[in-house]
């Protein structure tokens, strides 16, 4: 009779984490804020200006297999300064045709951003780089680890 209400018990805690789980996951952004500011190719901030980006999630390296791509197009401020949401923009390409469905945990993510500093889909490049941890990624650490689901 103890082996069963251990087992029982058990279920209900694994069962309480996991609805846990999915209610830190709820909350979470399916979005990555970005902010930069545009320069031309003298270094002079690009002011007021409607510019297009093209943001890609590459997967393993700063040349590695596009998993997300999307266009977004953007009015800079008075300093050059504009801010998108990746995640948000218009779906162009990768592996993955969802945001949501990318698998941040399989590798090292990079982001690679072109941009057209005339608002049309004459893309150079702007930079590439790693992504780095956020505090969500922090807390999804705790949570694994309540779950057992850490490595």
């Amino acid at each position: 009779m103890k082996k069963i209400q251990l087992i029982f018990a058990y279920l209900l805690v694994a069962m309480a984490a996991n609805s846990q789980n999915n209610t830190v996951y709820q909350h979470v952004p399916s979005n990555i804020a970005y902010e930069a500011t545009a320069f031309d190719a003298l270094q002079k901030p690009l002011v007021n200006q409607n510019i297009t980006l093209r943001l890609s999630i590459l997967i393993g390296s700063i040349t590695g297999s596009i998993e997300w791509q999307e266009i977004d197009s953007v009015t800079t401020s008075e300093t050059g300064y504009f801010e998108v949401k990746i995640g948000q923009g218009t779906w162009v390409g990768g592996s993955q045709t969802d945001f949501k469905a990318i698998d941040w945990g399989a590798g090292e993510h990079f982001l690679e951003v072109e941009m057209d500093a005339t608002g049309g889909n004459n893309f150079g490049d702007a930079a590439t780089d790693k992504f780095c941890s956020v505090p969500y990624a922090f807390r999804s650490a705790v949570s694994d680890s309540l779950s057992g689901l850490s490595k």
